[in-house]
């Protein structure tokens, strides 16, 4: 990862894949990354991205623009917005019955053969 502080640029580089994920998750906190606020995120010099890797750079750059090619632009639309609001939790009706359905289900089993 390289930074031009002056253009507001940062520059991604290597295999943003879920092997390495861990050795860049840890990188990006040592250098204190939540702190910088780039306007833009190169990935050109990226060699591999999968969606774990995507995930990241939506993580740790939430609005920052990106330079991507055709393949990551895909990549990127398929992965949620990372700034969206995880689903209520709240459970539905439906979800409520399956999960008694199932306590009764569980508990007949063990009353059955124990």
């Amino acid at each position: 990862m390289s930074e031009n502080n002056n253009a507001g640029l940062i520059s991604l580089e290597g295999e943003w894949i879920v092997l390495n994920v861990a050795s860049i998750e840890k990188e990006l906190k040592s250098k204190n990354i939540n702190k910088l606020e780039p306007d833009c995120i190169s990935l050109e010099n990226i060699s591999r991205i999968d969606t774990a890797g995507a995930f990241l750079i939506r993580k740790y750059f939430p609005d920052a623009k990106l330079t991507l090619d055709e393949k990551q632009k895909k990549l990127f639309e398929f992965l949620p917005n990372h700034s969206q609001k995880p689903a209520s939790k709240k459970s539905s009706s439906v979800k409520r019955f399956f999960v008694n359905v199932g306590k009764q289900t569980s508990e007949a089993v063990y009353f059955l053969y124990n």
